[in-house]
């Protein structure tokens, strides 16, 4: 009976050890949102190391004397220049010195003017002399990645299913009037990433519905590395076209964009010529020959 308990227990333990726990989001301070410790290239040779500032809040806050600071070894540390400001939702980043970072069990810290450590990364190791980084999974997120580095960029906003969101969408056509046979080109961009919890993280996609004279095509895809997005559609009798106009409307985070175009027979152009017509004249009604 013991050893049967024992197993139980034994498979409980292990199995809360395999559900995966979830972070969350930092609202209060700004926070080291990416550090690349060993970039591509010889870190002795150049000044390449950078760390990336997020502010989550909704204030703009004054860096001055603020500093970024190796824990590890070397402690260098760098001081943020006075008049540093860095507004809500807004990224800077920083490099200071040759090999400002070990490349193993490393731990980043920023402190304010005061000394106080306001963010600290955790123990972290980058032996790949690569483009990857660390980087919080979602900006402000408190969990981490190894992943491809993105400088200033944006690691994703991480929003409920019922936050009201502001990203901004754009969307086009390649062209507005086309005749059968002809390819259509949709697309656009968003201005970021959005993942939701649902309750797991994943990627929100971009929906794009395509409606038109009996016809009705719907796509699901998501933003590129660059934030954008395109798809095509075949304007192809046999596939269910018609003559007439297409709506296209696409979804993303709460937000919609709506365009449309117009799809018509091949117009074959005949050019008409006008009649002419010449007059010759003489000076006189005889002559004579010398």
């Amino acid at each position: 009976m013991n050893r049967i308990l024992l197993l139980v227990l034994f498979a409980v333990i292990f199995t809360g050890i395999s559900v995966p726990a979830y972070g969350e989001l930092i609202t209060d301070h700004v926070v080291i949102n990416e550090v690349d410790t060993n970039p591509f290239g010889d870190d002795s040779l150049a000044i390449s190391e950078w760390v990336e500032l997020y502010n989550p809040t909704d204030s703009e806050i004054d860096l001055s004397g603020w500093e970024i600071a190796s824990t590890t070894v070397l402690k260098k540390t760098f001081t943020i220049p006075d008049g540093t400001v860095i507004s809500p939702e807004q990224m800077l980043t920083f490099t200071y010195a040759k090999v400002w970072f070990t490349d193993s069990s490393e731990s980043v810290e920023l402190r304010n003017s005061s000394g106080e450590i306001i963010d600290k990364t955790p123990s972290i190791s980058d032996l790949k002399n690569n483009f990857y980084s660390w980087q919080r999974s979602f900006d402000g997120h408190t969990d981490w990645e190894f992943s491809l580095g993105n400088a200033g960029g944006s690691n994703g906003k991480l929003a409920s299913l019922d936050e009201s969101s502001t990203v901004e969408i754009t969307l086009a056509t390649d062209k507005t009037d086309y005749v059968f046979d002809e390819t259509a080109i949709i697309q656009g961009s968003v201005s970021e990433k959005v993942f939701v919890e649902i309750p797991t993280f994943q990627s929100e996609p971009i929906l794009i519905n395509i409606s038109g004279p009996d016809f009705q095509r719907s796509v699901s895809l998501y933003p590129d590395f660059y934030l954008n997005y395109e798809t095509t559609l075949d304007l192809v009798q046999v596939l269910g076209i018609s003559e007439g106009t297409y709506t296209v409307t696409v979804n993303y985070a709460g937000q919609s964009q709506t365009t449309s175009f117009n799809v018509e027979s091949e117009i074959i152009e005949i050019n008409e010529f006008a009649e002419s017509s010449f007059n010759i004249f003489v000076d006189k009604n005889e002559y004579f020959l010398k």
